[in-house]
């Protein structure tokens, strides 16, 4: 491994989303990942679901995706457009993602509701 394969690798360990565009996240991760000289399937998705901000991991990982790194990139991206569609829905009020499980277990615990 020569020192620009550990320095990818470090800075690919070290790479998160931070709430970037999924699209974003993923092109950087992918030349990391690749000047790594990174193959090993299991490996390669355990970073990327590492990296990506916790709320759209969660929703990522709710998916089951397949063992293969393209479909977590496509999880990932569909719940960022169901993240992006709420905040349409909701007038742009929430300044950050809204927590769907959350709003969920609120509104099926509210006595009000029915």
């Amino acid at each position: 491994m020569t020192i620009c394969d550990r320095d990818a690798l470090q800075q690919l360990y070290a790479l998160k989303q931070l709430l970037r565009p999924v699209d974003e996240y993923v092109s950087e991760f992918r030349v990391f990942a690749t000047c790594a000289g990174l193959t090993d399937v299991s490996q390669l998705i355990h970073l990327f679901r590492q990296g990506l901000d916790s709320d759209l991991a969660i929703q990522a990982i709710r998916q089951e995706p397949d063992n293969n790194l393209q479909a977590w990139i496509e999880a990932a991206k569909q719940e960022e457009e169901i993240i992006c569609m709420e905040r349409i829905y909701l007038g742009g009020k929430q300044a950050k993602r809204p927590n769907r499980i959350l709003a969920k277990e609120k509104h099926y615990t509210n006595p009000n509701w029915l």
